[in-house]
């Protein structure tokens, strides 16, 4: 069988998002999570391809300081055929020519023997919250919360680097422009950002 990896494109976002649905068992879209990224990166997404049929995607991200990978997938049908390790060295290669220093991602268990033989090593976790039932909501006066406007993103920016460790302008120019209306800032008392929320669903 023939393995091959290329750049992922718009015109392959409806199988992207097929592949990604099937490897993470679930019948929610991730399509407009990839047209995101694919903007953001449009040269850092890739599928693999076994003898020509699309079976695993995942991309990469270029922050500056370190490049972070994310939404790695293979078909379950097609394991076990060396894509996820094919696609990760494509990614892999993609980050050194850039000379980025540090390579960051999110693990699954499934995933995590594959990034250790890949050299990653464990940092830290990451712990996904879920909520089952609605609770009591803490009460937040409205003069608090404000809707992201263009003219907020530089001080956003400021308040995000120390906690993200990136400069991440582009990401929220990004949110600005797909959720205008569902992406809403914090600010003290005395005026200064404090927080940042997106509600997209």
């Amino acid at each position: 069988m023939q393995r091959s990896v290329r750049m992922l494109t718009e015109a392959d976002l409806e199988i992207a998002d097929t592949i990604l649905m099937a490897a993470y068992h679930t019948s929610s879209s991730r399509k407009i999570e990839l047209q995101r990224y694919l903007a953001l990166q449009p040269d850092g997404w890739w599928l693999a391809l076994l003898d020509e049929q699309a079976a695993a995607v995942g991309g990469i991200i270029n922050y500056g300081y370190f490049s972070y990978v994310g939404m790695v997938g293979v078909l379950p049908e097609l394991q076990r055929y060396g894509l996820a390790t094919l696609l990760m060295e494509a990614l892999l290669a993609w980050a050194e020519r850039r000379q980025c220093p540090t390579i960051l991602l999110d693990a699954s268990v499934e995933g995590v023997n594959l990034y250790r033989k890949l050299d990653f090593v464990e940092d830290d976790e990451a712990i996904l919250l879920s909520q089952v039932e609605p609770t009591r909501r803490t009460e937040i006066m409205p003069e608090q919360v404000f809707r992201l406007r263009e003219e907020d993103i530089a001080e956003v920016v400021a308040f995000d680097r120390p906690y993200f460790g990136a400069e991440r302008e582009h990401v929220f120019r990004r949110l600005l422009y797909e959720y205008p209306g569902r992406t809403f800032v914090s600010r003290q008392a005395s005026g200064e950002v404090s927080g940042l929320v997106l509600v997209n669903r």
